[in-house]
């Protein structure tokens, strides 16, 4: 329960099938470590547990280049914006309205 309806519908979607789409890993993986400024292993352990796909060396590199560990990774000041990225991925609600019907 973030308030962002993106991030809330991508972790709804983790818990329920164990997996979610890139895009919105890497949405909830920077909101994590950007947003709520909690550390990425902690990410990668819930990740770890609950991805039904996990992978411990993708899994790290994945969180290591979201926080800017990494030589060639992003800037950490680079935050994907949630509600960007929902206007830009899911245009018509329709992913959110999915995972959350509430908000329908």
């Amino acid at each position: 329960r973030t308030g962002y309806p993106l991030v809330d519908a991508g972790m709804r979607e983790l818990w329920a099938t164990g997996w979610l789409h890139d895009r919105i890993r890497v949405v909830v993986s920077s909101f994590f470590v950007k947003v709520l400024q909690l550390p990425w292993r902690w990410g990668m352990k819930y990740f770890w547990d609950t991805l039904l796909d996990a992978d411990l060396e993708s899994d790290a590199l994945g969180w290591q280049y979201i926080t800017g560990t990494l030589p060639d990774s992003r800037e950490f000041d680079r935050i994907d914006n949630p509600q960007f990225e929902g206007y830009k991925f899911d245009p018509n609600g329709e992913y959110v309205r999915r995972w959350l019907p509430e908000l329908s």
